[in-house]
C-alpha cells in the first residue's frame, strides 16, 4: 500500500513539473509533454514496455519521465532490448543518424525528430 502511495505521489510531482512547461529546443519553445508525446499513444501498445532514445544526453531522464507520464500505463525504459522504442530527437538528421547506427528501423514518424521505432537485429 505504501508503494502505491509513493508511486502516486511521484506521478503527481512529475505532473506538476512537466505540464505546460516548455523546453527550449533549437531556439524555439518545445510543446509541452502532452502535446509532444500524446500522438505516440495510437502507435504503441496499451501496456507492456518500450525503449526510449534521445539525442539530448543532459535531459534523457527528464524526457523519458515525461514520456512515461503521458504514455502510462505503458512502461518507458531506456534499455535497448525492447522490440518497440520511442525516438525523441531534436531534428530529422539526428534521428536518421541514430537509425543508421542502431538495430532499429522507423516504424512511424509522428513529428519532426519524434518516431516509433522497431528493433531489427540483436
Amino acid at each position: 500500500m505504501l508503494l502505491i502511495a509513493l508511486r502516486a505521489l511521484w506521478l503527481v510531482m512529475l505532473a506538476l513539473a512537466v505540464i505546460g512547461l516548455p523546453v527550449e529546443r533549437s531556439g524555439s519553445a518545445r510543446p509541452n509533454a502532452f502535446s509532444r508525446f500524446e500522438p505516440l499513444r495510437s502507435h504503441l501498445p496499451a501496456e507492456g514496455a518500450i525503449g526510449f532514445f534521445t539525442g539530448n544526453a543532459q535531459q534523457v531522464k527528464r524526457l523519458r519521465d515525461m514520456a512515461q507520464y503521458v504514455l502510462a500505463p505503458l512502461v518507458v525504459d531506456d534499455g535497448q532490448e525492447h522490440f518497440l522504442a520511442v525516438a525523441d530527437f531534436v531534428d530529422e538528421s539526428q534521428l536518421q543518424h541514430f537509425l543508421a547506427e542502431s538495430h532499429y528501423q522507423l516504424r512511424t514518424r509522428v513529428a519532426e525528430g519524434l518516431a516509433v521505432l522497431e528493433r531489427t537485429g540483436p
